[in-house]
């Protein structure tokens, strides 16, 4: 397998939704008390976004392609933060996904490598993003790449 890490660009608009649409109904497996449902327009929605995102100087969307198939992304976007506490720049994952066939081969790491080197590049103070805590796989997957909780978040479902 020979991963190659690229840029997204807007022909890659189809098969980011449909891997957008792929990780919001996995989601759902991690919250058994409140399923996630998709709005029957979803797949739209996804490209419509993803249009948008691809167009934003400060979103950056990579891609991992296995002989030309796209089998993973990893959508970050900048922040100048404006907070009284921490000044600078700061990154948010928004979404990371790998199409489970191809899991266990280094992908996300590749792919999180090259965000690391684009947030040095655009000198980033912090990355920070978010896991469902139910996500067990996923909260390693972080941790062993130097991610720590710092925070945590509640939500009541009505």
């Amino acid at each position: 397998m020979a991963i190659s890490v690229l840029k997204a660009v807007r022909s890659d608009v189809p098969v980011l939704a449909g891997l957008a649409f792929s990780l919001n109904k996995m989601t759902s497996c991690f919250l058994p008390s409140a399923p996630v449902k998709l709005v029957p327009n979803a797949k739209k929605k996804f490209r419509d976004h993803y249009r948008k995102v691809l167009a934003s100087k400060n979103t950056v969307v990579l891609k991992a392609v296995d002989c030309g198939k796209v089998v993973g992304f990893l959508e970050c976007r900048l922040y100048k933060n404006p907070s009284v506490f921490r000044q600078g720049i700061h990154i948010e994952v928004k979404a990371l996904f790998v199409l489970p066939e191809y899991r266990k081969h280094g992908i996300g790491s590749e792919l999180f490598a090259e965000i690391f080197k684009w947030a040095k590049m655009k000198r980033a103070r912090e990355i920070e993003l978010s896991c469902w805590s139910s996500n067990a796989p996923a909260m390693k997957f972080y941790q062993t790449r130097g991610f720590a909780e710092y925070r945590k978040v509640m939500k009541k479902f009505l």
